[in-house]
């Protein structure tokens, strides 16, 4: 487990040291880290599917970096569609930052209001995504195609009826990845800054865990499932039966 944290995550480290030049390096580990992401979003899903199963040893082998890359990018592609609105609302923030920096009064006034409206509707729809997170996690890992993922009716429809389940899944996944990612930040210095190497690392996967796991508890006990219709006549009142 721990082989396998080192060297999902620490090679983006390493090739930032070792590349000597600074735009190359920065973008070498920045496509490194991006890649482990996509690496452990693919591993918590499987974790996701043994919890739901009912396994009782739900941690997966690291025996398939190959196929958990792509179901990673895949449920990653599915987060930015979701995403998208908060790239909308960045458009009226940016706006507003830049009239603040004129002179003029009443330009700083609208510049001002713009960006507490998108700095507003950006921080809504951000609860909102949060919310909405496990129901499209969820409706993705059932079958891994990126249109389940946007099965917008159906995930609204799960979200709504299991509201209670759901908020304390985003709560408890949100706590734990701040709490985690802090502590993992102040245990390194406290380790001679070696333990960097190991606390970083961890900050950014035992949340993932968490959350992956949370998300298979919950569709274990509140199964997102589509309302297929009958595809036969079931009978009924204006339905003749034959004696």
């Amino acid at each position: 487990f721990i082989a396998a944290l080192l060297l999902a995550i620490v090679p983006s480290f390493l090739v930032y040291l070792i590349l000597p030049w600074t735009a190359a390096s920065n973008l070498a580990s920045g496509l490194v880290y991006y890649l482990s992401i996509v690496l452990l979003v693919g591993y918590g899903l499987r974790l996701l599917r043994n919890v739901r199963a009912g396994a009782g040893r739900p941690l997966p082998a690291w025996d398939d970096w190959g196929n958990d890359l792509i179901r990673g990018f895949k449920l990653i592609v599915v987060e930015l569609i979701w995403a998208l609105p908060l790239f909308v609302f960045a458009i009226p923030t940016g706006i507003g930052t830049a009239l603040n920096t004129r002179i003029d009064d009443t330009t700083t006034f609208f510049g001002t209001m713009l960006t507490l409206c998108g700095g507003c509707l950006t921080l809504l729809y951000w609860i909102f995504l949060a919310v909405m997170r496990p129901g499209f996690t969820l409706a993705y890992a059932r079958d891994e195609q990126i249109a389940s993922g946007l099965r917008f009716d159906l995930i609204f429809d799960w979200t709504r009826r299991n509201i209670g389940p759901v908020v304390t899944v985003a709560i408890v996944s949100w706590l734990a990845t701040i709490v985690l990612f802090f502590l993992g930040v102040i245990a390194g210095p406290i380790l001679l800054c070696v333990g960097w190497i190991i606390t970083l690392p961890l900050g950014v996967l035992l949340p993932l865990l968490i959350q992956y796991h949370l998300y298979g508890q919950l569709a274990r006990e509140h199964p997102l499932e589509a309302v297929v219709p009958p595809d036969v006549d079931l009978g009924g009142p204006d339905t003749p039966v034959e004696g």
